[in-house]
């Protein structure tokens, strides 16, 4: 009875945790290379933006989101694989795509 899976299948207790912990580690990659991807990204289309857009605007759009998206992944998101990686990219789209609009603002403001 006190026997667990482990041992029945021949497999060390050691072993199986290394294996855990290189899981884990291979899905935090993936969220980071997502999110570096789609950093590059937002931060393109941000400036492709404030060139139509109001920058003000642009700017309280980018951080409601954030915010709103952590509070989402926090509270109503089940901590799963996909979902970490939809939060490293919506996190990654509006992270330094707040560079344009704030450095258009700074432009206008003491030109």
């Amino acid at each position: 009875m006190s026997e667990n899976i482990l041992s029945k299948q021949n497999i060390s207790p050691q072993f199986s945790k290394w294996w855990i912990l290189l899981i884990a580690m291979a899905g935090a990659a993936w969220a980071f290379a997502v999110y570096g991807i789609a950093t590059i990204a937002g931060a393109l289309l941000s400036g492709l933006l404030s060139n139509y857009c109001d920058k003000g605007k642009l700017l309280g759009f980018y951080y409601g989101f954030r915010g709103i998206w952590v509070l989402l992944y926090l509270f109503v998101m089940p901590k799963t694989f996909v979902t970490a990686v939809l939060f490293s990219f919506g996190l990654g789209m509006t992270g330094d795509a707040t560079v344009s609009p704030t450095s258009g603002l700074m432009q206008q403001i003491f030109r």
